[in-house]
């Protein structure tokens, strides 16, 4: 290692020393003169004054210059540090002041750098729990970020943080409590079309056997009627004597006469035909043109009560996509508070809007 190196490194060492330390060895130097009360600690950025703080002579540090100089020239020299396990030059003075030499050093960026670690302090907590890790969903709320500072153009601290706020209450709307009362609905909708699918009906033979009025009611009981009067009428129109033919009425009469005179008898003013006559008193074909005039009345009122139960039918479904119960309450609950959040933090920011021009960057 050459002369200037070794220097280099006695001076540096030298300058590392305390305040007290430095004072203390130059007690007895001629023409020393004890630093000002003034300065109470050191500015950390490697500066001259930082030097005299620690007590080291105006000509101790022009002779470290012109030997950091003259070790950078020498690449021997410089590649023997480097064995030694040394670090360079620069970074060891640099360690020794105090500075690492990476960031800002001024107290105005300092300030700046302080103020945005604060900012993201605030902020990180949310920002996870809401967005997560997940690339797909921090480029959706970079859009809405971006778009907002398009809009508003923040500047302030405060103005910042409402905006990035207000993205977050966007991304929170639109892709969380949005989804969730999407997947709520769904969720009632399926569990209606799954409590219908496993229900238990109670089938015609249980209806003939304890209550055959309800037959009406219903497009499948009044289609099971229509297939028994069909069945009547065939054996009407082919019987070979009127006795037969009236003995197939008062079978289905016995079976079903009960279930179809109130109907009929409020049906029975617009359709005279309809009107029950004496079924012995009456020839076989006043009773074939009976029995076709209920046939067709019997079938229109299948096809009403058809429809009815289809359009009942998606009306319960439709109900079921507005969904209720205590999860879809807690999903409400919450985009009101968004809504409302969203709407205060808009209204804050809406003065900046005149600031600047509608279309700054052309878009």
């Amino acid at each position: 290692m050459t002369k200037n190196g070794d220097e280099s490194k006695a001076l540096r060492a030298r300058r590392a020393r305390g305040r007290d330390e430095a004072v203390g060895d130059k007690r007895e130097a001629s023409g020393f003169v004890r630093p000002a009360p003034i300065a109470t600690k050191a500015a950390g950025d490697g500066s001259l004054a930082d030097a005299v703080w620690a007590g080291v002579l105006p000509e101790e540090i022009e002779l470290e210059v012109r030997a950091a100089e003259s070790a950078e020239s020498s690449t021997d020299a410089g590649q023997a540090e480097q064995l030694d396990g040394e670090l360079p030059a620069d970074s060891t003075a640099a360690d020794e002041t105090g500075s690492s030499g990476q960031g800002p050093q001024d107290p105005a960026a300092k300030h700046k750098v302080s103020k945005n670690s604060l900012q993201e302090g605030f902020f990180a907590q949310q920002y996870h729990t809401l967005v997560g890790d997940d690339p797909v969903a921090n480029a959706t709320y970079d859009e809405y970020l971006q778009g907002i500072i398009d809009t508003f153009h923040p500047l302030a601290f405060v103005d910042v943080e409402r905006a990035r706020r207000l993205a977050l209450l966007y991304f929170k709307r639109a892709e969380i409590l949005e989804c969730a009362e999407s997947a709520e609905r769904q969720r009632s909708v399926l569990r209606h079309r799954r409590a219908e699918r496993f229900a238990p009906v109670v089938s015609i033979d249980d209806l003939m056997e304890k209550d055959r009025a309800a037959l009406m009611r219903r497009s499948d009981g009044v289609r099971h009627v229509i297939a028994q009067l069909e069945e009547t009428l065939e054996s009407v129109e082919t019987a070979t004597t009127s006795a037969a033919a009236i003995d197939a009425v008062e079978l289905f009469e016995q079976s079903f006469g009960a279930v179809l005179q109130p109907w009929e008898e409020k049906m029975a003013a617009d359709l005279p035909g309809l009107a029950r006559p004496s079924v012995r008193a009456t020839a076989r074909e006043d009773l074939i043109r009976w029995l076709r005039c209920r046939l067709r009345v019997l079938q229109i009122e299948e096809s009403q009560l058809r429809d009815e139960e289809a359009k009942l039918a998606v009306a319960e479904e439709v109900r079921r996509r507005v969904p209720h119960g205590k999860h879809a309450e807690k999903i409400g609950r919450a985009a009101r508070e968004v809504n409302r959040e969203i709407r205060r933090l808009e209204s804050d920011l809406a003065p900046l809007r005149g600031r600047w021009p509608s279309n700054p960057r052309g878009r």
